[in-house]
């Protein structure tokens, strides 16, 4: 919870649970109140840790002289300093805005390549809205998928791009791992419908694992490499194609 991002990045999951439990209660007080309570305990928290508390440290050089004291590795002082001598604004400023550009470029490349991810997640969902009996069923379900917004701000605000769509994709597999654990009827009757679907083209899905296993892992501000690949191979297409015209 001290992590500047985790209200943004994991406590969705939290809220799809709660939101779950609440529907799945008829809205009995107990649940509806303490679902309230959980959150504004946990905004609380967040604010506190990320505006009132801090380090026993006043200049980077007293810290850094500290830290490897400590470490068997030289630590990179960037980081620190950034994490931890640097305002918000400093940080957008210095940070966000310079990478601006390459997050843009890439994380477009991501989307397209994990495209068949997104479709099938967003199929699971979409199906759960269109076939629910109940109005207030839909309700839910748009509510489940409103949560993840709260990635907009991390996305916007903060640097590591790799990482978030990390959590993202995490947090979409366990909201709907979640979900079906709990036996909630529009996301159990998708997936069912989906393993027929997978029982009658195998091959299809097959592929698209070995397709998926090949990406390197996410991390910090990197994007794996196959997507550093990918836009080099085809802005060396268009600039080949342009050349045509000269």
């Amino acid at each position: 919870m001290i992590h500047q991002a985790y209200v943004f990045l994991f406590f969705p999951l939290m809220l799809v649970m709660m939101i779950e439990d609440i529907w799945k209660n008829a809205f009995q007080k107990q649940y509806l109140f303490g679902g309230i309570l959980v959150a504004v305990i946990i905004g609380i928290l967040f604010l506190v840790m990320q505006f009132k508390s801090g380090i026993y440290y006043d200049n980077l050089e007293l810290l850094m002289d500290t830290l490897n004291a400590h470490a068997d590795f030289q630590v990179d002082h960037g980081p620190m300093e950034a994490e931890y001598f640097w305002t918000i604004v400093e940080n957008f400023t210095h940070n966000m805005v310079p990478e601006i550009p390459h997050h843009l470029k890439y994380g477009f490349m991501l989307i397209c390549m994990l495209g068949p991810i997104w479709a099938m997640y967003l199929w699971i969902w979409i199906h759960a809205i269109r076939h629910s009996s109940e109005k207030r069923e839909k309700i839910k379900y748009i509510l489940m998928l409103m949560t993840n917004l709260a990635f907009v701000p991390v996305f916007a605000l903060m640097n590591d791009w790799g990482r978030w769509f990390a959590a993202l994709f995490i947090v979409g597999f366990l909201d709907i791992l979640v979900l079906a654990w709990k036996h909630d009827e529009g996301i159990c009757d998708s997936l069912f419908i989906l393993g027929e679907g997978i029982r009658k083209a195998p091959a299809l899905f097959i592929l698209l694992i070995l397709y998926i296993s090949t990406f390197e892992k996410f991390e910090g501000l990197n994007f794996p490499e196959q997507v550093t690949d990918f836009y080099y191979t085809t802005y060396d297409i268009k600039c080949w194609f342009l050349s045509l015209f000269k």
